[in-house]
């Protein structure tokens, strides 16, 4: 895969003379051929001589080519990233007037460090989560947080955060660097998985076709609303004895309300 300032047709030269001359086929019938079945689990490392504990919290997701490809692109930007330095200084620590739900209750938490949203699709399926990194103390709310937020998003998501998601990733398709790394990633899964690159302009299309409240609500009711969940824990869990095993609190973790209720209480 090649991008940026280059020749096409020297690039096709290069590769026909490299791999011109190799089979169309091995002629012999590949294994493992079955899709992937998402399988929830949950792993915890007591680790007491780190400083601080790493979360990560995903759930199943679609494929490339899966209709809510695109919503969930839109979603990821929903949820964002969250920076301690960043957002709990801003707007002179008002939390209520970050950008995001996800922000406005990381920022009431200022020892939580980081939390990055991945959506990270495949060929047959997909996983959508966060990593989070902080103090031990909101161990529980880093567990909760990424549960809550997407789960109360299947029946209420404000529109002014549907614009700033939108509006972010309409940045990030003005930006495009043919020699980012992100790009190129990007490219070769657009021809692995569609047969074509996508240009910015329908990519800017599909995205706004998704950028509408009902149309996301549908999305998380179906893909994350009362769904199992996969988690990895690392790191000093003191404040972690009561989750640390899958029980009720995990159970109802993704049912709205209740699992916001269950991020305040802890």
């Amino acid at each position: 895969m090649a991008s940026g300032d280059v020749n096409h047709d020297a690039v096709c030269d290069t590769v026909n003379q490299a791999f011109g001359d190799m089979p169309q086929s091995s002629g012999v019938e590949l294994a493992n051929q079955d899709k992937p079945i998402y399988t929830p689990s949950m792993i915890c490392i007591r680790d007491d001589e780190m400083a601080n504990v790493n979360v990560a919290v995903f759930q199943n997701a679609p494929s490339y080519t899966n209709e809510d490809f695109w919503a969930f692109h839109m979603l990821n930007n929903l949820i964002g990233e969250y920076n301690e330095s960043k957002h709990t200084g801003a707007n002179l620590n008002a939390v209520d007037r970050q950008y995001s739900k996800m922000h406005a209750l990381l920022g009431n938490l200022p020892d939580i460090s980081i939390q990055k949203s991945f959506y990270l699709p495949g060929s047959d399926n997909g996983i959508f989560g966060s990593y989070l990194h902080g103090n031990e103390v909101h161990g529980p709310q880093m567990c909760m947080v990424h549960q809550a937020v997407p789960s109360e998003y299947a029946y209420h998501i404000d529109q002014a955060e549907i614009f700033r998601a939108r509006a972010s990733s309409f940045n990030w398709l003005l930006n495009q660097n043919g020699a980012c790394n992100r790009t190129n990633s990007q490219i070769f899964n657009e021809v692995v998985h569609f047969g074509r690159r996508i240009p910015r302009s329908e990519q800017a299309t599909r995205i706004s076709a998704v950028a509408d409240q009902s149309h996301m609500q549908r999305v998380c009711t179906e893909w994350i609303w009362d769904r199992e969940l996969t988690a990895a824990i690392w790191g000093p869990m003191h404040g972690l004895a009561s989750i640390g095993h899958y029980n009720r609190i995990w159970k109802r973790s993704t049912l709205g309300w209740y699992g916001t209720a269950q991020f305040n209480s802890q």
